[in-house]
């Protein structure tokens, strides 16, 4: 897939309690040219106190394939 402004990705959360776990966020745009992007990443107050509860903006993110945790990927169909 081509990644695009308001597209529907998970971030896989590199830090906390909840490190490895996937959260939903939307891409906003690049971030450089290095293909990372800017995400709005949604959280659960469950998710402890290393990320906001609600929402929050990330920059410089990468893609991967492999979920390796601080990058995102598309949604696993089905």
């Amino acid at each position: 897939m081509t990644a695009y402004p308001g597209a529907n990705v998970l971030y896989v959360l590199p830090i906390g309690q909840r490190h490895g776990e996937y959260r939903p966020a939307i891409l906003v745009r690049p971030s450089g040219s290095d293909g990372n992007w800017s995400l709005h990443v949604f959280c659960e107050p469950e998710d402890g106190p290393d990320w906001p509860s609600g929402s929050f903006h990330v920059d410089g993110v990468p893609h991967s394939p492999r979920k390796r945790p601080g990058t995102w990927h598309w949604p696993i169909p089905g």
